[in-house]
């Protein structure tokens, strides 16, 4: 045989060694796992609990990340009296940390039937004032309204609902919107939308809706 040739066996191939003997190779599609205490790991499997682990970590950094913010925001609410800066204080101290772009605050007219306006922001001030009316029922703030309850919409720029029409205009990607309720009586409306994100994740849903 040529020098150098190398025969292929059942095994793998074979490279001669030091010595001038046959080595055999192991196969490069063989997986070689680590043995713990006399057994062998499953990798897939060990990957799989440490990404679940660090997902975990995660999502209790974040919780304690609205917490703290939670906190901040109360104290915000305590420094003023005056809805417009209220309301413009709690969006910039929780927009960086949420991602948000806009807000929209109304209040419910003495009649009851009209959502009025109160203060927005991050929205282009002639575009907005086409909403500085809503009826119960016209838009998610309307419903919102009406429905006495929270509404969270999401990936925006992809729906034809007329609903979100006009906040596709704006640019708004995702959106919140929450009742403001006091001893059972509807107040008005709150709410923040996104143009960096498709969807708000429950967490933050869920700390909208407890400012």
């Amino acid at each position: 045989p040529l020098a150098g040739a190398r025969a292929r066996g059942r095994g793998g191939d074979r490279h001669p060694a030091v010595d001038g003997s046959p080595r055999r190779r192991p196969r490069r599609s063989a997986v070689l796992l680590p043995r713990l205490r006399g057994r062998d790991v499953d990798a897939p499997k060990v990957a799989r609990a440490i990404t679940a682990r660090k997902r975990a970590q995660e999502e209790l950094r974040r919780q304690d990340e609205l917490l703290e913010l939670l906190w901040e925001t109360a104290a915000v609410l305590l420094t003023t009296d005056k809805p417009d800066a209220m309301v413009r204080g709690v969006f910039d101290k929780i927009a960086p940390q949420l991602g948000l772009d806009a807000f929209f605050n109304y209040m419910l007219s003495e009649t009851g039937d009209v959502l009025l306006l109160e203060t927005a922001g991050g929205v282009d001030g002639v575009a907005v004032q086409k909403m500085a009316r809503l009826k119960l029922g016209q838009c998610i703030c309307g419903t919102v309204a009406r429905e006495r309850r929270a509404i969270a919409a999401s990936y925006i720029a992809q729906s034809d609902d007329p609903l979100v029409r006009h906040l596709k205009g704006f640019g708004i990607r995702a959106y919140a919107c929450n009742p403001l309720i006091a001893e059972d009586r509807l107040l008005g409306t709150l709410s923040f939308g996104s143009r960096s994100k498709d969807e708000f994740d429950p967490d933050e849903i869920e700390f909208l809706q407890t400012i």
